[in-house]
Formats: structure tokens, C-alpha cells, sequence
């Protein structure tokens, strides 16, 4: 048994498909599913039911992909603590980000990133906050970038930078501000379902039922972007 074999079985319950798996882990489509069998042999366990379609993971699969998930992510912390210590920066990161930043922090971030570690791979995926965290403990992320706070205690958070939360919209005649009151009166724009911001959002503003604007126009967005040009 040895750590490649474990990152196979991990990319097939991914991918649910051995081929789509191979090229995930740069191998050829023989070469992995040998060693799967293989692993499968000498633990005296089917982890896979090849005749499904998709592939699916048995019930005694799902137990040794969750143990290889633990074994696989404390490898890969082993290895980057030995780089670290060895003041070098590569391998391989997997990054989630939220859509509702990636659009604009991305562009801020991944020019420098990429000259300044050329030996670095840097995977970026967007995704919702939900899929993030599970993608985390699932060993699929490394590590992302979200809106705070969150309610799940399973990953570690450290604060990157403070944005001011704003209204764009049009104030009431006569008035400068709206109250929260006020502002849950209105008919809002907000972001699709499974974005922490919507969630934060409807609590901060009280906001007990989405409303859109106007009466005839519904429109939930991914990015803050198009709320703003439909507006």
C-alpha cells in the first residue's frame, strides 16, 4: 500500500469514473486501476462497484476512502511542512473561492502568486460557502476563501481583510440614510440560494421574505455585478 494508491481511490469517488480519475492523477487509465485492484486485494475490500454506472463506492468503500482522506491529508501537511522548513514554495493547492468575491480578487491575486512561486500549482475552484467547507473536510480543497462569519466549527478561519457592507439602491425623497426597518420594507435584489452573503443579508436586515424589483423582474445572480446592472 503506498499514498499514490490511496490518491486513486480518492480520485475515482471523486470522478465516479476510472478514466476521468487516471487523467485527474496524470496516470494512464490501466496503470491506476491495477493499483486500485490491487489496494482492493490487499485489504480484502471492495471499495468500488464497477458495474454501476456511475461507479459507485460501497458501503465498505465510503470507510476506507474516509480513512484515506485522513492519510492523504496528513502526507500532503507532512510535505509542505518539510518545504516550509526548507523555505520553499510548490506542489500542488487546491483553492475554493466564493463567486461573490472571485470576480474581483482574483485578478488582484493570481498574477502574483504565479510569478512569485513559479514552482507552485495553483488550482482555483468557485464555489458556494456549503460546498466549500465539505470539499475541505472532504480533502477535495486545501484551502478557500469565504465571507465571514460561518457557522461551521470544522475549518480553521483567519481574517484576510475588513470591506464596508453597502446598499446600492435609491433612497426615499429627503432622506440620507434607511433604516433596517425601512430597508426590510423594500423590494431587493438578492444573490442565489447557497450564498453565505444572501443568508447574512436576510438576518442582518431582518428580512423574513425575498421580495424582488420590481413586482414583474425576479432576478438572483451569482455576482454582485449583475445585481447591480439590473438594478
Amino acid at each position: 500500500m503506498n499514498i499514490h494508491q490511496l490518491e486513486y481511490i480518492l480520485a475515482v469517488d471523486q470522478f465516479k469514473s476510472f478514466s476521468k480519475a487516471a487523467d485527474y492523477c496524470h496516470v494512464t487509465q490501466a496503470t491506476l486501476s491495477a493499483m486500485v485492484k490491487k489496494l482492493e486485494e490487499q485489504l480484502d475490500i471492495v471499495i468500488f462497484d464497477r458495474k454501476a454506472n456511475p461507479i459507485a463506492t460501497t458501503e465498505n468503500g465510503r470507510e476506507i476512502v474516509f480513512q484515506a482522506q485522513q492519510v492523504v491529508a496528513h502526507a500532503n501537511a507532512l510535505l509542505s511542512s518539510s518545504k516550509a522548513i526548507n523555505q520553499k514554495v510548490e506542489g500542488r493547492v487546491k483553492m475554493g473561492v466564493i463567486p461573490t468575491i472571485a470576480s474581483s480578487m482574483l485578478p488582484l491575486i493570481l498574477k502574483h502568486l504565479v510569478e512569485k512561486y513559479p514552482l507552485l500549482q495553483l488550482e482555483v475552484y468557485e464555489v458556494t460557502t456549503n460546498q466549500m467547507i465539505k470539499d475541505l473536510r472532504d480533502g477535495k480543497l486545501d484551502v478557500g476563501i469565504l465571507s465571514t462569519p460561518i457557522a461551521s466549527t470544522e475549518v480553521e478561519t483567519e481574517l484576510l481583510y475588513v470591506e464596508d457592507l453597502c446598499v446600492y439602491g435609491h433612497l426615499p425623497a429627503g432622506k440620507h440614510s434607511i433604516s433596517k426597518g425601512d430597508l426590510a420594507k423594500q423590494r431587493m435584489f438578492l444573490l442565489q440560494e447557497g450564498h453565505c452573503l444572501r443568508d447574512q443579508i436576510i438576518q442582518l436586515c431582518d428580512l423574513k421574505k425575498h421580495k424582488p424589483l420590481p413586482s414583474n423582474l425576479s432576478v438572483e445572480s451569482n455576482t454582485f455585478d449583475t445585481l447591480k446592472l439590473s438594478g
